[in-house]
């Protein structure tokens, strides 16, 4: 499924978390190096509890969506620092659903 795909709901505008098939092909708006190779799209997968307990113990919400990209993406830390800011609001937007 592609990010373009994902469902809203009509009054709140949120995603329809039960409706989202994964993975979740995320088209980035600006590449980034990802194990040093240039990516320009990244695959979600769909949290586990694990990956929501450990997104859940950082300390502000930017450093929860960090923990979570990292869990359920190729991306290591370092990878998202170099993302766009558009990018990673999107992406946290996503992942803010499980959170």
């Amino acid at each position: 499924m592609k990010y373009e795909d994902l469902q809203r709901d009509p009054e709140t505008k949120a995603f329809l978390v039960e409706r989202v098939e994964f993975p979740i092909r995320y088209a980035l708006l600006k590449p980034i190096e990802v194990a040093g190779v240039e990516t320009s799209e990244i695959d979600i997968e769909e949290p586990t509890v694990a990956d929501l307990k450990l997104a859940r113990k950082a300390d502000d919400n930017v450093d929860r969506s960090v923990r979570l990209l990292c869990c359920v993406s190729p991306l290591a830390e370092g990878d998202t620092q170099a993302m766009g800011t558009r990018d990673f609001n999107r992406l946290s937007e996503v992942l803010g659903s499980f959170l």
